[in-house]
């Protein structure tokens, strides 16, 4: 069961249009930006900036939304469990699936 931190955090990803596709984007642009991270450092090691996200997650939520094709990115508090944006979206999205939220 989710907790109150996780029901908070949820209700705002899916308080937008799109719901499920909202948590994808999020993560798209989450594997996009360690890819970029990679590209930019020059290193092939992808576990840095997994690393990277994971430590982002002390203190909050990356989220990003597009606006009219700019993209914006906000931080949120989400819990104090230290899991990753895309592990957090990932079973998100599954816990979502199952309850028939599209």
């Amino acid at each position: 069961m989710w907790g109150k931190e996780e029901r908070r955090i949820i209700s705002f990803l899916t308080s937008s249009s799109g719901n499920l596709e909202m948590l994808e984007a999020l993560e798209k642009l989450g594997r996009a930006d360690i890819k970029k991270w990679m590209e930019e450092s020059g290193t092939e090691d992808e576990s840095i900036f997994r690393k990277r996200l994971e430590e982002l997650m002390n203190y909050g939520l990356v989220s990003k939304t597009v606006e009219e094709d700019e993209i914006k990115k906000e931080y949120y508090f989400l819990t104090q469990k230290g899991e990753s944006i895309l592990s957090f979206i990932k079973s998100t999205k599954k816990k979502l699936r199952k309850t028939g939220v599209r």
